[in-house]
């Protein structure tokens, strides 16, 4: 039998939940690991697709299609959790910079303010991480200066 990744979610114990009324709706899985609540939404590089603005259905999850993915993906960290578990992560300079471009196209004031919000919190409360993510967006600005 053939898993997508819906069913290994599920499997998984992860629970699917619905963000909106579009068809189709955008999707989450959530689960609480060693109480903190994990989520886990897919996204799209929205340059590949015909219509930029439409979820779709890939491999059995709902994937939101993203503008300037492929900064994100080409700028990364790597970590590691307490269980010895390794991934990437986009790292937080080139998060600030997605969220400083994406958010004039946010449809609800209140999601451009919890981009703001986002943007300052990274930019600021983190310490070292904060100085490191603020040096990287200001190359990114030169880099990208349109």
């Amino acid at each position: 039998m053939n898993k997508n990744i819906a069913y290994c979610l599920k499997e998984s114990g992860f629970t699917p939940i619905f963000k909106d009324y579009d068809h189709p709706a955008t999707e989450a899985y959530i689960k609480e690991i060693n109480g903190f609540e994990v989520e886990i939404e897919f996204l799209t590089d929205s340059v590949t697709r015909g219509d930029k603005n439409k979820n779709v259905l890939i491999a059995g999850v709902i994937a939101q299609p993203l503008s300037y993915l492929s900064l994100s993906l080409q700028m990364n960290l790597n970590f590691v959790t307490y269980s010895g578990e390794r991934g990437l992560v986009v790292s937080p300079g080139a998060w600030m910079f997605h969220k400083g471009l994406t958010f004039p196209k946010r449809n609800a004031p209140s999601k451009a303010y919890k981009d703001f919000y986002g943007i300052w919190y990274a930019a600021t409360q983190l310490g070292k991480f904060s100085a490191r993510a603020v040096a990287e967006l200001a190359m990114l600005f030169q880099r990208h200066s349109k």
